[in-house]
């Protein structure tokens, strides 16, 4: 969501209102510190499903449209170790990558 977080409405990925984070985030709201864990997931839920819902029949938002995006657009030369993150070890293979995408 926060790739669309605009200060106007958008409609090319979802119909979202100015701010989508914002109006999302009012879902914590009535939260206390003391709030139960349903109340929070149930919160978390809503604010989740604020984005979702209004995306569900938008099929860019698949794992297709991103890998499409990241074969097509953007190269992301990322790798991780296992060890500084919270990640399984994988090594950047840019020849792998571009078998992936073909």
């Amino acid at each position: 969501m926060a790739m669309v977080n605009y200060p106007y409405p958008t409609n090319f990925l979802a119909h979202l209102p100015a701010w989508p984070l914002k109006v999302s985030a009012t879902k914590f709201e009535n939260l206390t510190a003391d709030a139960s864990d349903k109340d929070m997931l149930t919160a978390f839920f809503n604010s989740y499903d604020f984005f979702f819902a209004k995306s569900e029949k938008l099929q860019a938002l698949d794992s297709d449209g991103w890998n499409y995006m990241a074969c097509n657009e953007m190269v992301m030369p990322i790798s991780q170790n296992g060890v500084s993150d919270m990640f399984w070890p994988e090594v950047w293979n840019g020849t792998a990558r571009i078998e992936g995408c073909q």
